[in-house]
């Protein structure tokens, strides 16, 4: 009997729903995407995503434990989140069809990882990326958070998210079947 892969096998409580929200909402931030039109690249994106998502895993460890000094939850808040653009964190690859694929965060609490992609572009390969990247990720963690960042002109791509019931419909499928929730700003 084969094993079911990682994120199809989590199960989505309350709570877990709850951390992917929270974590969802630090990546989608207005503070960190209003620096991408002052021609910001990827790395300083990331930069400001991650005292972003601290902060909401900062919040999140208050609700997960609330009798947990503020000095504590402040650390397994850190703890908890691993960054590639930290020198003394390493962030595994993983090895598929020949290629190495290694998500920008990795968050770790209550039980679960989360793998966590950013990618940026202006057309349908930066999303086949992130896709792609976030269904290989859903084989080893529990869920995937991944945010693409619209640098059309028009925003055609954010747009589609909004508004596009194909769009809505794959999503979903994407969240009941792997795990994997996708954001774009």
């Amino acid at each position: 009997m084969t094993q079911p892969i990682a994120g199809t096998a989590a199960r989505k409580t309350t709570r877990r729903i709850r951390i992917i929200d929270g974590v969802m909402d630090a990546l989608m931030s207005q503070s960190v995407f209003g620096i991408i039109g002052n021609g910001r690249n990827e790395a300083a994106v990331a930069h400001k995503m991650h005292s972003e998502i601290v902060k909401s895993l900062t919040s999140l460890h208050r609700e997960l434990d609330t009798n947990a000094p503020e000095a504590l939850v402040e650390k397994r808040a850190r703890e908890c989140l691993l960054w590639e653009g930290d020198i003394n964190t390493t962030i595994n690859h993983i090895q598929f069809l020949g290629a190495q694929h290694r998500p920008d965060f990795i968050v770790q609490i209550d039980g679960i990882r989360i793998a966590i992609e950013l990618k940026r572009g202006s057309d349908g390969s930066c999303v086949r990326n992130a896709l792609g990247q976030c269904i290989v990720y859903a084989s080893q963690f529990d869920f995937s958070c991944c945010v693409i960042v619209d640098t059309t002109r028009d925003k055609k791509l954010n747009r589609a998210y909004g508004d596009g019931a194909t769009e809505a419909l794959m999503l979903a499928r994407l969240w009941d079947q792997f795990n994997i929730r996708i954001g774009v700003v």
